[in-house]
C-alpha cells in the first residue's frame, strides 16, 4: 500500500508520512489543499480502512516531510520512549493525539531515518 502510495502521491506533488503501531495509524499529508483533500476523501472510502478520523488540517508556510513521498514506519510498544520524550503521552493511542502531537511524532520517525541512512550510507572505515 505504501509504495502505492508514494507513486500516486508524487505525481500529485503530496508528501507525508505514515506510522503504524499495534493496528493504530497516523498520517500526516501535505500539499495542495484540493489534492490532499480528494486523498483524505479516498481514504476514508477504502474498505480496507475504518474508523477513520481526521485530526487537524492547517495551511503552514513549508512543508514538514518535503522529501518524504510517503514513508511508511512502524513502531513497537518499545518505542513509547519516543512519546515520552514529546512529553504528551506515555503510549501510542492515536484517537488520544492531537494535531501537533501526531505531526511532531512523525517529525522524530522522520530525523530517525534520516540520520539512520546517513549512517548506512557512510563507507566503513
Amino acid at each position: 500500500m505504501v509504495l502505492a502510495a508514494e507513486r500516486h502521491n508524487a505525481r500529485a506533488d503530496i508528501t507525508g508520512a505514515l506510522l503504524c503501531c499495534n493496528r493504530w495509524f497516523v498520517q500526516v499529508l501535505e500539499g495542495d489543499p484540493v489534492a490532499t483533500a480528494k486523498l483524505y476523501e479516498s481514504i476514508e472510502k477504502d474498505s480496507r480502512h475504518e474508523s477513520v478520523t481526521l485530526i487537524g488540517a492547517r495551511e503552514v508556510d513549508q512543508r514538514y516531510f518535503p522529501n518524504w513521498g510517503m514513508c511508511g514506519a512502524r513502531l513497537s510498544p518499545a518505542d513509547d520512549a519516543i512519546l515520552k520524550v514529546l512529553g504528551r503521552q506515555t503510549s501510542f493511542s492515536p484517537p488520544e493525539m492531537t494535531f501537533e502531537l501526531a505531526r511532531d511524532l512523525l517529525g522524530v520517525v522522520h530525523q530517525v531515518r534520516s540520520l539512520r541512512a546517513v549512517e548506512l550510507a557512510k563507507p566503513e572505515v
